[in-house]
């Protein structure tokens, strides 16, 4: 209330006391909120807060509450409904209307963007622990159980509610053709890592095209995220727990360990590039490709365990054209030694890159 009794707001308690700390009003100046039986000086008012009548704070009433309109009483009254005239003395410091405008439109904007964040955490929500792949250049005749068998190279494939591999393959909407891409969904997060760097570019089926393999980018479809309800007949929570249970048993098993896991696998697993060339296993046939890659993981196997350490298994990925092989050991010094020895020799004519998982 200025010194001409006219109402100035309404304010929210952090805007009043910015115009108090810009000296746009007073300790002298008057001022009303809810539950006061009349204006009061501002230091007054603020000094000792009163809550007599409602519970409900001023930040509690909104601006429709707050705001007096057209023909209503710019006046709340009880009993003393004006202020003393040694009241209105302290309060003759003039106001600055232009520093008042400022003021309110400063607080208008802060409400304004309180109330969109607000509404942007109804709304869609960012995916923080991505596990999911996609997939581009499938073969038009691929099925889910084979793209299952083929990523589960790179970890272990997460089930859904009714414990079904969460493989999908896309297909065209108007005709229901698959359109050769699709999206896999591991347990784990390092398994996205390893089948982007072992699986991108790699043939699905010999003499296929190569596949794209990255990490899966959800984008916003509609104005805000809607939860999914459950379906009727949908698992328990028992079974999903069941469930949960023998996926992590099947990661356990996929690390090389039966037992309680002592190490993390990408500390024990040591990643070979270049050990051979796709074209010449493809060039051997059917038979021979079978024993040119026996025999590559013979020489591997003999070659790492004589001189690293203890392994668990060796995998190679036949149709990457890095020529990739997977060597997990049973210690993580050993895997550590295996880079250390392998990286920058040279086998079959050319050189291996080596680093851990």
């Amino acid at each position: 209330l200025d010194e001409r009794s006219e109402t100035i707001g309404p304010l929210q308690e952090d805007g009043l006391r910015s115009l108090r700390a810009s000296g746009v009003v007073s300790d002298a100046t008057l001022v009303w909120r809810s539950g006061l039986p009349s204006w009061q000086p501002f230091q007054t008012c603020f000094a000792s807060p009163v809550t007599v009548g409602s519970k409900r704070s001023a930040a509690a009433y909104s601006m429709d509450e707050m705001t007096f309109g057209e023909g209503e009483p710019r006046h709340r009254s009880s009993g003393t409904g004006k202020a003393s005239s040694s009241t209105r003395a302290r309060a003759s410091k003039s106001v600055d209307d232009g520093k008042v405008d400022a003021a309110l439109e400063k607080e208008r904007r802060r409400q304004k963007e309180n109330q969109e964040a607000k509404k942007a955490k109804e709304g869609w929500f960012s995916l923080q622990r991505n596990t999911s792949v996609y997939v581009k250049g499938l073969p038009s005749d691929a099925v889910e159980g084979e793209v299952e068998e083929y990523f589960s190279k790179c970890g272990v494939i997460k089930l859904d509610e009714e414990g079904r591999p969460k493989v999908k393959i896309y297909s065209d909407p108007e005709t229901g053709a698959p359109k050769g891409d699709g999206l896999v969904t591991y347990l784990k997060r390092p398994s996205v890592e390893l089948a982007c760097q072992i699986l991108d570019g790699a043939q699905f089926r010999p003499g296929s095209h190569p596949l794209s393999v990255s990490e899966a980018k959800f984008e916003m479809k509609g104005e805000a995220y809607v939860k999914k309800k459950r379906k009727a007949g949908a698992a328990s929570s028992k079974v999903l727990k069941m469930i949960a249970e023998r996926q992590e048993q099947k990661a356990l098993d996929w690390s090389g360990f039966d037992g309680e896991r002592e190490h993390r696998a990408r500390d024990v697993t040591a990643v070979l590039k270049f050990m051979f060339d796709p074209r010449e296993a493809e060039a051997s046939g059917s038979g021979g490709e079978d024993a040119f890659f026996a025999e590559l993981e013979a020489d591997v196997r003999s070659e790492c365990q004589t001189k690293c350490g203890d392994i668990e298994s060796v995998t190679i990925y036949r149709h990457n054209p890095q020529g990739v092989v997977l060597v997990l050991f049973r210690l993580p010094q050993s895997a550590a030694k295996c880079v250390s020895v392998m990286h920058g020799r040279w086998f079959g004519g050319k050189q291996i890159e080596a680093d851990l998982y």
